[in-house]
């Protein structure tokens, strides 16, 4: 069974995600799991995630500042 948006946004806010889960709620792209997720200091993004998230963030302003203030952002990410 494919987990359903509310799940996603459930399981974005738990203490620790590894990339393998951040990979699967950024490859679904829904809206509140992802900003649930960006804003989870407990979160692990892998590169192709976060270089996906930079990819669709100039076009989504609270993704972008979401984004920005992780503080494990890669400055080849920042610089994107």
């Amino acid at each position: 069974r494919r987990a359903s948006p509310d799940d996603l946004a459930r399981i974005a806010a738990l203490p620790m995600l590894p990339e393998s889960i951040t990979n699967v709620i950024v490859q679904r792209g829904v809206r509140e799991p992802l900003l649930k997720a960006l804003a989870n200091p407990g979160a692990r993004f892998s590169r192709s995630s976060l270089t996906m998230l930079a990819a669709i963030a100039p076009g989504d302003r609270p993704i972008c500042l979401a984004l920005a203030a992780r503080e494990d952002l890669p400055f080849a990410i920042q610089s994107m």
